[in-house]
């Protein structure tokens, strides 16, 4: 599970933003993940074989937008299965394109 925290805030009154999230896992020898939850908008409740800019690949991914005032958690959640060995990158977190920018990889093993 990944969470993203934003804040927006000027001289300590909140202000109005959008927030932007993705959550991908690698695409091989992935098979499709499943979306366990999510507590905000996302554009499709399924991953998508599409390309991750911020990994520079194509990968399973699934994404979506929100706007609000001041403070806001999103949380994505998803579960991915393989019968193989492998090690590759899970990306969370804002992706590019716009002016929030806040990303984590981070290495998965399967043993």
């Amino acid at each position: 599970m990944r969470f993203i925290v934003y804040t927006a805030h000027f001289l300590g009154l909140p202000i109005p933003v959008t927030g932007y999230y993705i959550n991908s896992f690698p695409y091989a020898p992935f098979a499709k993940p499943t979306l366990v939850s999510a507590n905000s908008p996302l554009a499709s409740l399924t991953y998508a074989y599409a390309w991750d800019a911020y990994m520079g690949k194509y990968a399973w991914t699934v994404n979506g937008s929100k706007g609000f005032w001041g403070d806001a958690t999103v949380i994505v959640n998803g579960s991915g299965k393989t019968d193989t060995r492998v090690s590759g990158y899970f990306h969370g977190g804002t992706g590019t394109g716009h002016s929030t920018d806040e990303n984590a990889i981070d290495l998965v093993s399967v043993q």
